[in-house]
């Protein structure tokens, strides 16, 4: 009985050593995956709106020399962006300090431009393509043009032609907005020796539209729908962005 069970186990070790097969083996090299960066410029170097400089001594009548705001796209991604003029200081001063200017031009990284430029405030009223909402904008002023109190609040978190700066950019592409603002004829006494403050922000995030929701809700301080965010204007706005 044991000589069989030896036999057995030798038996099975002879077949085990003599069992071979052919193979292959290939080894693909390592790819990497690295996050992209979503980066916005305001006017370069500068700190302040580019032109405008610190105005003082207005009157009645009278006209700022032109601001400049440059919006780049600095980063490696395509992004959408909101911007919006901060009003600080004096509170009355936006009410006879009307935009009497104002252009948009769109760059390309060769300062060459992807899009007609739009001249859309003229004397303070709507000019050029899209005049008939700035038109009810300086029509509801007691102005009878847009001052920046009226500006400011009338956000509407809209494409343009609504007074909500807005756009999509590829890297290196630039919105250029430039304008002109004057104290209006009718400003009295009551508005001598006052300062208020004017800047810009402009927030950028992906072209998502709930991305590009919640971005706009923070900016006007309400809830945006994503539903409401027109993605087809934004992705066109990059479509157009060819060298």
């Amino acid at each position: 009985m044991l000589s069989l069970v030896i036999i057995a186990v030798v038996a099975g070790a002879t077949i085990a050593a003599t069992r071979a097969f052919f193979t292959s083996q290939d080894v693909l090299g390592t790819n990497t995956l690295s996050s992209g960066t979503l980066s916005l410029d305001l006017n370069g170097a500068e700190t302040k709106i580019i032109g405008l400089g610190n105005v003082t001594g207005l009157v009645p009548g009278m006209s700022t020399p032109e601001g400049t705001i440059i919006v780049n796209n600095v980063g490696t991604e395509n992004f959408a962006w909101v911007g919006k003029f901060l009003l600080s200081g004096d509170s009355q001063l936006p009410k006879i300090i009307y935009i009497k200017d104002m252009k948009m031009e769109f760059l390309k990284p060769d300062t060459t431009t992807w899009e007609p430029s739009d001249h859309f405030i003229k004397d303070g009223k709507g000019y050029g393509s899209w005049p008939t909402y700035y038109n009810s904008l300086a029509a509801s002023d007691p102005l009878g043009v847009i001052s920046l109190k009226t500006w400011n609040e009338n956000y509407s978190g809209m494409i343009p032609p609504y007074p909500f700066f807005e756009g999509a950019l590829k890297p290196g592409y630039q919105y250029k907005l430039t304008f002109t603002l004057a104290m209006h004829t009718s400003a009295t006494n009551t508005y001598m020796g006052r300062t208020m403050g004017l800047g810009f922000q402009a927030n950028a995030t992906q072209i998502n539209a709930e991305a590009v929701a919640d971005m706009i809700s923070g900016l006007i301080g309400a809830t945006y729908p994503a539903s409401s965010v027109d993605m087809t204007w934004l992705n066109a706005q990059i479509a157009k962005q060819v060298l």
